[in-house]
């Protein structure tokens, strides 16, 4: 289903929508310790250009899943390839 604001920027509303975003994003990402987007948003208040609507929710399109890195280097593990 196409949401009307697919693609729109994004930037929660309050509180309690800004923690559901941190932690379904920033802290699933792998780059959550090296990211200067959150920080950005919060300490210049500036709007990211990454945080978008998607299907109805916020989504970082830089986001990458620490889930899928770790099941791949597991997969890896023993071949000798570098990740």
């Amino acid at each position: 289903m196409k949401y009307n604001d697919d693609g729109q920027p994004y930037f929660p509303s309050n509180g309690t929508e800004a923690m559901t975003f941190e932690y379904n994003n920033c802290d699933a990402c792998i780059k959550s310790w090296d990211c200067s987007i959150m920080t950005g948003a919060m300490v210049k208040d500036r709007h990211p250009k990454q945080w978008v609507y998607d299907h109805g929710y916020g989504r970082c399109t830089s986001f990458r899943d620490k889930t899928h890195r770790a099941k791949r280097k597991k997969q890896e593990a023993g071949t000798g390839l570098l990740l």
